[in-house]
């Protein structure tokens, strides 16, 4: 069948090879995504490999080689490729989630969570974000703080009530220490308090 990313590469090819387009770097950037899309890692590098000699620290080019890099089972090398743009650019949030997920590709979610921590102190305003930090602190083996931040994820995208569920859940986990406690009573006090302030306007 002829899918609709083989549809799209036979489109840039059409316009690249005819000049039909306004800006050449975001036609061949489009086209490098259209190659990824398609299962064409190669041609998508090639194609990558140009742009990235033009503009070697345009944050979209890096993402997509990481994710190319991924995709061919070097995470290590999508990690080591990312870790600079990532210092330069601490709240770019499409930056920080490629190395994240190159990070827990590479099996550290540790380091993920710790990134995306720091991601958070900079951009609390991004829900998608939480999911991810959930992901990271469930393989890092911390049950409380995937709960803790699947609970943000439920606030931030509208259902209160399961996020308080699950804030409750965290602190019935054993092994807690005060530290990690403390954060998740404060933030269950905050939601608890919200649920009664709407309560209150019905």
């Amino acid at each position: 069948a002829y899918s609709r990313a083989e549809q799209a590469v036979d489109h840039f090819e059409d316009t690249l090879e005819k000049g039909r387009y306004r800006n050449a770097t975001a036609e061949r950037y489009g086209y490098a995504r259209a190659l990824a899309r398609a299962g064409r890692l190669d041609a998508a590098s090639r194609q990558l490999a140009r742009l990235l000699q033009a503009h070697p620290s345009q944050v979209e080019f890096v993402v997509l080689q990481s994710e190319l890099d991924r995709r061919r089972g070097d995470a290590a090398k999508a990690v080591s490729d990312l870790k600079g743009a990532v210092g330069l650019s601490p709240g770019n949030w499409p930056l920080q989630q490629a190395y994240a997920e190159s990070l827990l590709d590479a099996g550290e979610p540790a380091t993920a969570l710790a990134t995306l921590e720091r991601l958070i102190a900079l951009r609390p305003d991004i829900a998608p974000v939480y999911g991810l930090m959930a992901d990271a602190a469930g393989k890092a083996g911390d049950k409380a703080a995937a709960m803790r931040w699947r609970a943000e994820l439920l606030f931030r995208t509208g259902d209160l009530e399961p996020a308080i569920r699950q804030l409750e859940l965290a602190l019935r986990q054993p092994n807690l220490d005060f530290h990690a406690a403390s954060k998740i009573q404060v933030r269950l006090d905050e939601l608890q308090a919200e649920e009664r302030r709407r309560e209150a306007r019905r």
